[in-house]
């Protein structure tokens, strides 16, 4: 049976993490999809784990020519053979229920491009707070031509993806962003889903500090706000699951993006 659903996952070094994703879609009520996981070369089991899954799963693994995650979509959404692509990241979770729900919602509301509430994989307080403003700021956002997207996640309508060329290969960042925002110019606008919840890593948090991925993402989303573009490489944002920092240099980093945020928010 064709799937409903074509779920793609660039990956680059991602041993860690790919293991739980993969569980998470094993364990899905729904078996309406296929997985396809494009590698940009990992020198680590990264390959093994997924060829290993295909006892559990659909699933195709391919390599890249290179080490591009909109190549790497790009390139899984070409070879998908579903109706509908599922972009999600290798440190995203989601819920057993994740492709049950989603079809509903996808053939009630015959929607072309999907975008699911994020939820933090930790407890604490503060940290679901700051989500739930930032789920907030990304629906809103969807209806003023400036569109932020769902980090890390993304569902779109296979016909529309390609008719509009896909991810921009030539950009290294808010790549997300710039194909919500080529899509609007088709007229096509990004449903933001608050009940279709994936649970977003922070990883990148724990490892350069929180203060750092706060900076990154206050000065992110103000570009896109007010500018309406994010054309530039204002900071730094290296793909893999590789990425590490030592304490000591997380504390420096720490202390020197505290100071930068508070320049950032001094009128």
């Amino acid at each position: 049976m064709k799937p409903f659903f074509s779920i793609i996952t660039p990956t680059l070094n991602e041993e860690r993490f790919l293991p739980k994703l993969l569980e998470h879609l094993s364990k899905q009520k729904a078996k309406n999809f296929e997985v396809i996981v494009v590698d940009g070369r990992s020198e680590d089991k990264t390959k093994e784990i997924a060829r290993r899954a295909k006892k559990s799963l659909n699933l195709s693994f391919y390599e890249s020519r290179e080490r591009n995650v909109s190549l790497q979509r790009n390139f899984g959404g070409q070879k998908a053979k579903a109706k509908y692509l599922i972009f999600l990241d290798a440190d995203i979770g989601v819920p057993p229920s994740f492709t049950q729900k989603l079809q509903s919602i996808v053939t009630a509301e015959k929607g072309l491009i999907f975008l699911p509430a994020m939820y933090p994989d930790e407890r604490k307080p503060e940290t679901r707070a700051v989500f739930r403003v930032s789920n907030k700021i990304i629906e809103t956002s969807q209806n003023i031509g400036r569109p932020i997207p769902s980090p890390g996640a993304l569902i779109i309508e296979k016909n529309l993806f390609l008719k509009i060329g896909g991810y921009d290969e030539k950009i290294s960042l808010a790549e997300d962003h710039e194909i919500l925002k080529r899509a609007q110019k088709w007229g096509v606008k990004a449903k933001f889903l608050p009940t279709l919840k994936v649970r977003f890593s922070l990883r990148r948090a724990k490892k350069e500090g929180r203060f750092k991925t706060l900076y990154k993402f206050a000065l992110s989303t103000s570009h896109i706000l007010f500018t309406g573009t994010l054309k530039e490489k204002i900071f730094e944002y290296e793909m893999g699951g590789q990425y590490h920092l030592d304490k000591k240099t997380k504390q420096n980093i720490e202390k020197d993006y505290l100071k930068k945020i508070k320049e950032f928010f001094q009128p």
